[in-house]
């Protein structure tokens, strides 16, 4: 990057110094212009000590910002092509950020400022809930391999946590996530059968280690803690057989990005019939008629305050358009400005040249074109400079910007080819659009008679 900046500004620093000879060339390149144009291109490569100055404040201004652009714009387009949907085009979701955040709050918000979205809470199942508020049993629920017995998974240090000879479990505890049919549908394709066994009470796992005949054992109990926390016995309450469906081991981590395939899911009202400890941490929201409009976003996202996280999916957005639209005004009223003062010294400079030309039978309109004429050349001179010496920096720097993506499941970069967009709309608007605006804007400048003198013979 600093190498990119040292070259850049060695580029514009060697474009100042040729600025005059560039002038003096457009003068002479100006014959086979009409004649306004070319009074107006030789006054100026002939007046090159008020038009250098002019010109390269544009050129500087235009230079910078075409290597902006560029870089802003292949830096959006990289992001445009790696963005991934995280959720269903005009849904949302809420999420539970924060220690004084709650399920009831929520609730409450959304059934007030929101009554026609449909709503579907996801969470997971308590490993270790408080059976109380001064109890020192928590209450734990886990699957039972075929490959483990009670005995390993009440022996174990946590329940899940894997010991010898539970080969299934040995890599971690399988989380138990809890959620409605919407929000696994929008990751995971289902299929009318798993849906109808997930309906049924059954739960969708992608790990056939703990499946035996269709079916996962689950024990649940309660451990007895000491005032320290320390686990000083386990009991089990509750042994259950859960129908299954398998779902294909590579579709989870796509899905979920990166979550291990030996998670399972159920529905919430599976959870409430067995009695598992639940915990939500976010709700998906959907609308029947459509896209959720921003209105309600903002309403609902304004009444929960901090402690949750509410977003909704609009697919990509563009984030620098802001600043672009900033970056494009500043600099087109700064070639304005430029352009305008050193016409306007050209004029100081030619009263006696405008009078003579009047003398001789020159209307308004003629001496008006010439001014215009003035503006346009210097204005332009300066953007064509900008917009050439600004390309070098700009395709240099989307290197750096568009070349390193990052994967979101595996969260490793990854190299690619570079992302080269030049925003020529947006460019052109401004060397062609502000030189033609500084034209008219000095055209009527003119005054209606010019200031006849006696010139002695």
């Amino acid at each position: 990057m600093s190498l990119i900046v040292a070259g850049a500004v060695g580029l514009v620093l060697g474009c100042l110094m040729v600025i005059p000879a560039l002038l003096a060339l457009v003068g002479r390149l100006s014959t086979h212009l009409v004649l306004r144009m070319r009074l107006a291109a030789r006054d100026t490569a002939r007046q090159r000590g008020r038009s250098t100055p002019a010109v390269a404040a544009i050129m500087a201004a235009v230079a910078g910002l075409t290597a902006l652009s560029i870089g802003a714009a292949s830096d959006q387009r990289k992001q445009e092509n790696a963005y991934e949907l995280s959720r269903p085009m005009g849904t949302g979701v809420i999420v539970l950020d924060g220690e004084d955040s709650n399920e009831r709050s929520v609730r409450a918000v959304l059934a007030r400022f929101a009554p026609q979205l449909a709503v579907d809470a996801n969470g997971y199942v308590l490993q270790a809930a408080a059976t109380g508020a001064t109890s020192r049993k928590v209450s734990w629920v886990s699957p039972l391999p075929p490959a483990c017995t009670e005995a390993q998974i009440v022996a174990a240090p946590m329940p899940n946590d894997g010991v010898r000879g539970c080969v299934p479990l040995a890599n971690g505890t399988p989380t138990l996530h809890v959620g409605g049919l919407f929000t696994l549908s929008a990751g995971v394709p289902l299929s009318m059968p798993q849906r109808a066994v997930l309906k049924s009470g059954g739960i969708l796992t992608a790990n056939p280690k703990l499946v035996q005949d269709r079916q996962v054992n689950y024990v649940a109990g309660t451990e007895t803690q000491n005032r320290m926390g320390v686990s000083t016995g386990r009991a089990i309450t509750q042994r259950t057989r859960v129908p299954a469906v398998l779902v294909d081991p590579r579709i989870w981590p796509a899905s979920f990005l990166g979550q291990p395939s030996a998670s399972t899911w159920i529905l919430p009202s599976t959870a409430t019939r067995l009695g598992w400890p639940v915990r939500i941490t976010s709700f998906d929201l959907s609308s029947p008629t459509g896209a959720i409009s921003p209105e309600v976003e903002r309403a609902v996202a304004d009444r929960l305050g901090n402690g949750y996280i509410t977003y909704v999916e609009r697919g990509f957005q563009n984030s620098a358009w802001l600043i672009l639209l900033i970056a494009f005004s500043v600099t087109g009223l700064l070639v304005l400005i430029a352009s305008l003062i050193s016409t306007a010294l050209s004029l100081a400079e030619s009263q006696t040249d405008m009078a003579t030309l009047a003398a001789v039978g020159a209307t308004r309109h003629t001496r008006r074109s010439i001014a215009a004429s003035q503006a346009l050349v210097v204005a332009a001179c300066g953007c064509l400079l900008g917009v050439v010496v600004g390309m070098v920096p700009g395709i240099a720097i989307t290197w750096p910007l568009t070349t390193r993506i990052m994967d979101q499941i595996t969260g490793q970069q990854i190299a690619q080819a570079p992302t080269i967009v030049i925003p020529w709309l947006h460019l052109v608007a401004v060397c062609v659009g502000v030189p033609l605006l500084a034209g008219a804007l000095a055209w009527t400048a003119v005054r209606r008679h010019p200031q006849m003198t006696r010139r002695l013979p």
